[in-house]
């Protein structure tokens, strides 16, 4: 029998089809060849012809053919590979392109948010959970996920090799933080104890008020709220909305070097009086209560990070403590005391991507990539040590495969990292002459990377816009 009908097991991508050729039944699990009733196979009349891609197909191999071309550079089967036939065609762009650009967006918070900015929800996973509006791309539109990886590789171009396009926004005094908020608002926070509020599409303040008597050191935020510390030794909680003043913290009796806003429930500072503040923010009545003061390491804390299980501080004697606040120990939760920096410590990030991972920075000039899983020996290891600076390193901003850092000679260092179970390996670095002075704050999303220096500026270096840019003069040639 040359022919026997379809059994459809209830799904639409799981339906059995008789093979001819092999006398069997087979799950057709790569959808398009079911789905699409103007698909065909295109086979040729010539014997000598042989396509190993379709003979895997046919045989429902699609690990296989999935292997094969993990092995391929992506621009050759966004641009190259594509053009092959249609069943290379149809396979790479409702199959492997889709899972690429979902696998590329699962790994990096910022590209979700340019997603969701592009629409591109109703095509792709976005998140754990099916965020998709039910759109379907069909056949007159297959093109859509080739276009959407070719963005995202462009994008990913630009940050690797390509010059971004420049914006610089001039403040009245030094920049000593910033924050993005979004893709649009910028934070910064200025020696004279102004906070400045900033749209980056049109280059302009939108808002600015005096909130401490000295430099406002570090900021953060959330949904709800801005929270700032100062030279001045406090810290302030403000409503994000329209900056009503909530509560101001007044533990430390020096400078507060460094702080964060867990969820919006947890506030942790850092002071130059070598304590350690954690704050409870109730979310009803925005009163902020103390939950405890950590002063365990006679040292100055410059630095500090936390992402809901791991606390992380560094110290002027250039020394790293993590704490486990799931823990109950006499040493109130450190589990592990990192040494190998020889300079002060000036910046903790934990790669909220992945949670396993840490960046920190120092004035020894270096960059260093920890892990939070420990050892048999239950220490942390040292991943990697960067040397590219040439300058005291004072600030660094590290989110899925991006590690940027700012250096004291105006310069902005920038890593493409891949992070395995017990090495790194650094797939591109770039070096941007940013500033005239020090720089001292770095923020970056997947399209723009921020910088503020105490030369009284801060530079908006926006990849996103190249790209878009380059778009445009490639239509009008066309």
């Amino acid at each position: 029998m040359s022919h026997r009908p379809n059994i459809n097991l209830g799904r639409a991508d799981r339906l059995m089809t008789w093979n001819p050729t092999m006398n069997i039944y087979k799950v057709n699990r790569f959808n398009l060849l079911t789905d699409m009733p103007s698909f065909k196979y295109s086979r040729t009349n010539n014997e000598n012809r042989f396509d190993i891609i379709e003979s895997l197909l046919d045989r429902n191999l699609i690990h296989v053919v999935e292997n094969i071309f993990d092995r391929i550079d992506t621009e050759s089967i966004i641009y190259s590979l594509v053009l092959v036939c249609k069943l290379w065609r149809d396979f790479l762009t409702f199959n492997y392109l889709k899972k690429w650009a979902e696998k590329n967006l699962q790994s990096n918070s910022s590209l979700k948010e340019l997603a969701r900015k592009e629409r591109w929800s109703r095509y792709l996973l976005i998140d754990d959970k099916d965020d998709s509006d039910g759109s379907e791309i069909d056949e007159d539109n297959q093109d859509m996920y080739r276009k959407i990886c070719s963005r995202i590789h462009q994008l990913q171009e630009i940050w690797r090799y390509r010059e971004p396009k420049l914006r610089r926004l001039n403040c009245e005094s030094f920049v000593l933080s910033c924050r993005l908020m979004g893709d649009k608002e910028l934070l910064t926070g200025l020696n004279s104890g102004i906070l400045q509020l900033w749209n980056m599409d049109w280059n302009a303040k939108v808002k600015e008020a005096v909130i401490h008597d000295k430099g406002i050191k570090c900021l953060d935020v959330s949904e709800k709220y801005i929270v700032s510390g100062s030279y001045d030794c406090t810290a302030k909680l403000f409503r994000r909305s329209d900056w009503a003043y909530l509560r101001v913290i007044t533990v430390h009796t020096d400078s507060i070097w460094d702080l964060c806003i867990h969820q919006g429930k947890m506030l942790i500072t850092a002071g130059l009086d070598g304590t350690i503040g954690i704050f409870n923010i109730n979310p009803e009545t925005e009163d902020v209560s103390v939950i405890k003061i950590l002063q365990d390491h006679n040292d100055l804390v410059s630095a500090i990070d936390y992402n809901g299980e791991f606390l992380v501080s560094g110290y002027e004697d250039a020394r790293i403590l993590i704490r486990n606040f799931s823990m109950s120990c006499e040493d109130f939760g450190i589990i592990g005391r990192l040494e190998g920096h020889t300079g002060g410590i000036t910046g903790l990030e934990i790669n909220t991507a992945d949670n396993t991972t840490f960046a920190s920075s120092s004035y020894d000039g270096t960059v260093r990539l920890w892990s939070l899983r420990s050892d048999k020996n239950q220490n942390y290891p040292c991943l990697k040590v960067l040397t590219d600076p040439e300058h005291f390193v004072r600030c660094l901003k590290f989110h899925g495969n991006i590690l940027t850092s700012g250096d004291f000679g105006g310069f902005v260092h920038c890593w493409n990292v891949e992070v395995g179970s017990s090495n790194v390996t650094i797939k591109n670095h770039r070096k941007f002459a940013a500033h005239k002075s020090h720089i001292v704050c770095i923020q970056f999303t997947a399209q723009k990377l921020v910088t503020g220096s105490r030369d009284k500026t801060v530079l908006i270096q926006d990849f996103w816009g190249k790209l878009l840019e380059t778009e445009q003069i490639r239509r009008k040639k066309e």
